[in-house]
C-alpha cells in the first residue's frame, strides 16, 4: 500500500471510464474486474475493501461495530483498520474504552482517494449496500427525556 496514490493514478490514466470496466458479483458484494477483485489487487486484502466501503457510507466505525457488521473475526478487522492508519489515510481517537476510526483530514490525497472508492461503492448493488454498509435507521422513538 505504500505506493498506493500511484496504483490510482497509473489506474486513472489506464481506465478513464471505470464504469466500463467494472463487474460485481451479488453474492458477495466484490467489485471485479477481468483480471479478479480490483481492490484485493490494489491492496492485498479484501478486508481493505471492505473497511473503505463502510467508512465511505459512514464517515466512522469502531473495529467491533465492522465485526458485528461483516460477521468475520475481529483480529484481521484490526490488522486492516492499522494498515490504513498506518499509511495516514485513517486516524483514531479512543472513545472510553474503544478506538474510533475516521478520515484523516491531513490526507493529501483525501478528496481524490473518497471520490475513487465513492465511484466503486456506487457500482455495489443496493441490497449489498443495504445489509453490509449502511446503518439501520431506529424504527421507534426515543424515550421522552432520554439524553442522546
Amino acid at each position: 500500500m505504500r505506493n498506493m496514490s500511484i496504483y490510482l493514478i497509473l489506474l486513472s490514466h489506464q481506465c478513464p471510464n471505470l464504469d466500463s470496466s467494472f463487474t460485481y458479483t451479488t453474492a458477495s458484494g466484490n467489485i471485479t474486474t477481468r483480471g479478479g477483485n480490483m481492490f484485493e489487487q490494489l491492496f492485498n486484502s479484501r478486508l481493505v475493501e471492505k473497511v473503505l466501503f463502510y467508512m465511505i457510507a459512514n464517515d466512522k466505525c469502531f473495529a467491533n461495530e465492522l465485526r458485528q457488521n461483516f460477521g468475520i473475526p475481529i483480529f484481521g478487522i484490526q490488522r486492516a483498520l492499522a494498515r490504513l492508519e498506518n499509511q495516514g489515510i485513517l486516524v483514531s481517537t479512543i472513545e472510553g474504552r474503544s478506538r474510533l476510526y475516521h478520515w484523516n483530514p491531513r490526507y493529501p490525497l483525501l478528496s481524490d482517494f473518497k471520490a475513487f472508492i465513492s465511484k466503486a461503492y456506487s457500482t455495489l448493488p443496493d441490497n449489498i449496500k443495504k445489509k453490509y454498509y449502511e446503518k439501520p435507521v431506529r424504527k421507534r422513538p426515543r424515550k421522552k427525556g432520554k439524553p442522546l
